[in-house]
């Protein structure tokens, strides 16, 4: 029986995430740090200083990027791999981000703050040749809202007024449209809208 190094092990985890190192190794990740500094205001003396604000955002792209279902799932993955955890600067004797320190996090962050940085991104992207900038993959995929019309008004849902019906198959349903555009060259995401459900 022989056994494998662990550093080898640890170099070929790290080929899966190859491209995720060009896309982090391709952006000026400093104006991130900044934007991020700021939505958590200076460092108090007093407490626990936070983690690493840069290491959280990573992770928040390789969650999306790695299509990584859910938080939990992400800090099991963070747990068990070397590669991914140097990613996102997470230190040999530390845990890794809690998934309530991630809600903790985008909340700080607001939506607005992070989709900012996010275009900020596609545009080093595409500078930066990373993006093939020849072909766009366009698609929309419906999500269900899981509710119950207004009695008011039977064309939307009752907890979330941008609801609308849309028809699927013989039925009619309640939801909402998820719209991406999608470099077909990297399989970057570069925009993507939230609309009704009736809206194309």
């Amino acid at each position: 029986m022989s056994l494998i190094p662990a550093h080898a092990v640890c170099c070929e985890r790290m080929s899966e995430y190859e491209a995720l190192h060009e896309i982090f190794e391709s952006l000026d990740l400093g104006f991130v740090e900044k934007r991020l500094v700021r939505s958590y205001g200076r460092r108090s003396r007093a407490g626990r200083p936070h983690r690493s604000l840069l290491g959280m955002f990573k992770a928040e792209l390789i969650k999306r990027l790695r299509r990584i279902e859910s938080h939990a799932e992400l800090y099991r993955l963070l747990e068990a791999d070397d590669a991914l955890r140097s990613l996102c600067f997470i230190g040999e004797d530390e845990k890794p981000y809690h998934p309530s320190t991630h809600l903790r996090f985008r909340r700080r962050i607001g939506p607005e703050g992070f989709q900012s940085l996010v275009n900020r991104f596609i545009k080093q992207l595409d500078n930066t040749g990373v993006l093939d900038s020849e072909t766009l993959a366009l698609d929309a995929t419906f999500i269900k809202a899981y509710s119950r019309r207004d009695p008011e008004d039977n064309s939307r849902e009752y907890s979330d007024s941008e609801a609308r019906l849309r028809r699927q198959g013989r039925n009619v349903v309640l939801g909402c449209g998820v719209h991406l555009a999608v470099d077909a060259g990297s399989e970057m995401p570069v925009a993507v809208t939230v609309e009704p459900a009736n809206v194309n």
